[in-house]
């Protein structure tokens, strides 16, 4: 490949007309020098040439196109129910042939590739071109297709998304209007060589009545379309037998072919010209592949469309050359064409209102000069190809970088988490689960979490966002039995509009979430919380491993994000996980305020008032490697032999607790070594604020919770690379960095931090601590790049961050790692 993405556009016809021209505009004028555009269509026909010439590479196959002649016969359904699995399987080898970053259905007929793009998984735009009256149950089938076979859905204008967002309500959260354009030049043959303002002179209209045998002062009235049984040529007709007799002179020009298949249209039209003895008044031309010329003769434009239309190309295009239309007031024209300025409307099949529009402009010749300028005005300002383009990359960008397309204001947040998320339990992963809720409950966003726990009917804390929890059930690693049935309801009840947010690596649980919700297509990002590093991957077992391969791959193939907390570990999981989703950002903390830090500060001096000084400690699960508390006890026994000072304090619980009092009897520092257990809540802040320093030697961890908490109270950490922290820490000043859980590292950092204690200097280091918590880490600026990095939500909600962006350190961040 040559470093371009690849679009693949899959389209319905080889034919040349109003979604046709839509396509050729995008192909033509798209960035080729950053898109490489495929386009698929069933057969040859008069687009293809053009298409190729326009630098596309153009595959012909069964997209399964379900059109009009296929509504009304029981025969081509059937038909076409066997050919949507080829058309699906066609696709299929296309995206592995061209891999293609985005799929772009153009036209909502086009269901067989649609289901193909989806089946792939690819990222997949579909183009809305139509507006579908009847039958009613066909436009149901088609709006519920788009909201579930598509990431992004797309109309050419409001009345074509409200025509299919009211069969379909979740269709809404993912759609778009974005308005055709039209390259002005592109209608005359011979654009290149001439000057663009020439296109609406008096000379370019000379030149073209008289290849078009049209006298200079007769008014010409023009309706290009296909013609078919609502475009309207009928009602003109109609229209110009009224006006017959008071401008005999004034000349109609229907211009157009009939669908393949119905040529019997042409010939009933014009015989119906001659039935009405219109020779020399009425004329109708086959299709023309100069429209430009025709246009340009043109005195007024007319879209009579009995039917709405779901754009009107014809009007943006008669209005670049500066000529007014008259259009029927339904649909999507409104849109384009400003009444009483660029043009006029009037009432839908209504003979006598057209009649009556055409002869104000007949007889006020100026008055039609005058809005054809309003009208080329209108367009440079809305409808140029340039403006569509430039909205349509946009969409393809946000496909490739942006995936959800969803506001802030609409998203419906759900975290999933094994537990509570009881910000008085010592579990960092529900923890960081309620601080991040918090956050976005305070910020005003809709936010659930859902919680699996063994005891869902225990009590918990009140919170300022909703609590859901579901029964856990029993799994072995990669052996998840079924999900709860109440949770599965849950997750089938999630609107359109959810996004979910599943915490925990190595989960079984978490992998069968992630597939209902695939299955559902509510999108989901992951964060791992540290399971992903490379020294707990290599010691995990070889259950652990091939668990990995197996299901943990797919968990996070199916993930829109995963989140890292530093770019270290970003860079240790992408062997995992592709590179552009790893989403770099660290968790918050936010920090008590001044009186509550006084009152906790006075308890603890209650709680230490004996303890021989400083006092360190840890806190978190008592697992003797991952933590590296092995390493800590020979360090603080070092640091004794060397007779340091102080007390060590290990708060919590864990699998290795007896293991390490014998380590510390066996080190002879049991009476200066204190197990306090596990503590909660407000307890566990008191002996967290006894502390004189905090220190955690992780060998490998996501980013420890009780580090930020202690910092938060105003508390000096010591801290190894491993955490993630590190560099905060020394860039801030608010501990002792270390690059390794080494006995002799941490010995000699126990020793400095006696050293500041014994000068006094070492509350200098506690007030860098708690700064950088309040700066850097606190849950209100985080939240919004949470928000907008790993979610990708579009930004609507109010804020009010006194602070301004944060620095989140050491690299909060947006980064593919």
């Amino acid at each position: 490949m040559d470093g371009r993405e690849t679009i693949l556009f899959l389209h319905p016809t080889p034919d040349r007309y109003g979604a046709d021209v839509a396509l050729l505009e995008l192909v033509r004028g798209l960035d080729q020098a950053r898109w490489r555009p495929v386009v698929a269509v069933p057969g040859e026909g008069p687009l293809v040439a053009l298409l190729k010439a326009a630098g596309a590479e153009v595959e012909d196959g069964p997209l399964g196109v379900l059109d009009r002649r296929t509504l009304r016969s029981p025969l081509r359904l059937l038909r076409f129910a066997i050919n949507v699995p080829r058309a699906a399987l066609f696709v299929r080898r296309l995206v592995r042939r061209h891999r293609p970053a985005v799929i772009h259905t153009n036209t909502a007929i086009v269901i067989g590739g649609a289901i193909g793009a989806r089946l792939t998984r690819t990222r997949h735009l579909w183009h809305l071109h139509e507006i579908i009256s009847h039958p009613k149950w066909a436009a149901r089938v088609l709006a519920r297709c788009a909201a579930r076979l598509a990431d992004v859905v797309v109309s050419n204008s409001r009345a074509t998304r409200e025509s299919f967002d009211r069969y379909s309500p979740e269709l809404a959260a993912r759609h778009r209007v974005v308005l055709n354009g039209v390259d002005a030049r592109r209608l005359t043959p011979n654009h290149a060589a001439r000057n663009d303002a020439h296109l609406g002179t008096a000379e370019a209209r000379a030149e073209a009545r008289r290849s078009l045998a049209v006298d200079d002062e007769a008014a010409l009235i023009v309706l290009v379309g296909r013609v078919n049984t609502w475009k309207g040529q009928r009602l003109l007709l109609d229209a110009a037998e009224r006006l017959r007799f008071r401008h005999p002179d004034a000349r109609f020009l229907l211009v157009g072919d009939a669908p393949p298949g119905h040529g019997a249209l042409v010939a009933a039209l014009r015989t119906e010209i001659q039935a009405r003895n219109f020779a020399g008044y009425v004329e109708h031309l086959p299709h023309q592949t100069d429209i430009g010329r025709i246009l340009r003769a043109a005195d007024i434009v007319v879209v009579p469309s009995t039917q709405p239309e779901p754009f009107g190309l014809v009007a943006v295009e008669a209005m670049a050359m500066g000529r007014p239309v008259i259009a029927a007031a339904h649909g999507g024209i409104v849109e384009v064409v400003d009444s009483g300025v660029t043009g006029l409307l009037f009432e839908p099949n209504d003979a006598a209102k057209l009649a009556w529009a055409l002869q104000v402009l007949i007889e006020d010749r100026s008055r039609a000069r005058e809005m054809g300028r309003r009208g080329r005005e209108r367009y440079e300002a809305h409808f140029t190809s340039e403006r569509m383009l430039r909205e349509m990359d946009q969409i393809w960008s946000q496909l490739v970088e942006r995936p959800f397309l969803l506001s802030d204001s609409d998203a419906q947040i759900v975290h999933f988490v094994l537990g509570k998320a009881n910000p008085e339990r010592l579990n960092g992963v529900n923890h960081v689960v309620h601080g991040l809720a918090t956050a976005q409950a305070a910020r005003g966003l809709d936010v659930s979490v859902f919680g699996i726990t063994p005891d869902p009917a225990a009590p918990t804390p009140e919170r300022a966002y909703d609590l859901r929890l579901f029964q856990a059930r029993g799994s072995r690693l990669g052996l998840q039995g079924p999900l709860d049935r109440s949770l599965v309801e849950a997750l089938n009840a999630l609107p359109p509009t959810a996004l979910a947010h599943l915490h925990g690596g190595y989960v079984p649980t978490m992998r069968a979430i992630s597939r209902a919700l695939t299955r559902r297509r509510i999108p989901f990002v992951f964060t791992p919380h540290g399971a992903y590093r490379a020294l707990a991957r290599q010691r995990s077992g070889l259950r652990k491993r091939l668990y990995g391969a197996l299901y943990e791959r797919k968990l996070v193939r199916d993930a829109r994000a995963v989140q890292a907390f530093s770019v270290r570990e970003g860079e240790e999981m992408t062997d995992l996980v592709d590179a552009h989703k790893v989403v770099v950002i660290p968790i918050g903390q936010d920090a008590p305020d001044n009186a509550e830090l006084a009152a906790l500060a006075s308890e603890a001096r209650e709680l230490a008032a004996d303890v021989r000084r400083p006092l360190y400690g840890y806190c978190g699960r008592l697992a003797a490697f991952t933590k590296g508390l092995d390493a800590l006890l020979d360090a603080f026994a070092l640091h004794v032999a060397g007779e340091g000072e102080g007390t060590l304090w290990l708060i919590g619980e864990g699998e290795d607790r007896a293991a390490l009092e014998a380590r510390a009897r066996d080190l002879g520092i049991e009476r200066r070594v204190a197990f306090q257990g596990a503590r909660f809540g407000r307890e566990k802040l008191t002996h967290l604020a006894a502390l004189d320093v905090f220190v955690h030697p992780s060998r490998h961890e996501g980013m420890p919770t009780s580090v930020l908490e202690c910092a938060a109270l105003g508390r000096p950490v010591v801290v190894t690379a491993e955490t993630n922290l590190a560099e905060a820490v020394h860039e801030a000043g608010a501990g002792i960095a270390l690059q390794h859980a080494d006995k002799e590292q941490l010995a000699a950092a126990l020793a400095a931090i006696e050293r500041e204690w014994r000068a006094g200097t070492l509350s200098c280091r506690g007030e860098a601590a708690l700064a950088m918590v309040r700066t850097r880490f606190a849950w209100r600026d985080l939240e919004p790049l949470i928000s907008a990095e790993l979610y990708e939500l579009e930004h609507h909600l109010a804020t009010d961050h006194t602070r301004g962006a944060p620095a989140c350190a050491p690299d909060g961040q947006r980064r593919s790692a």
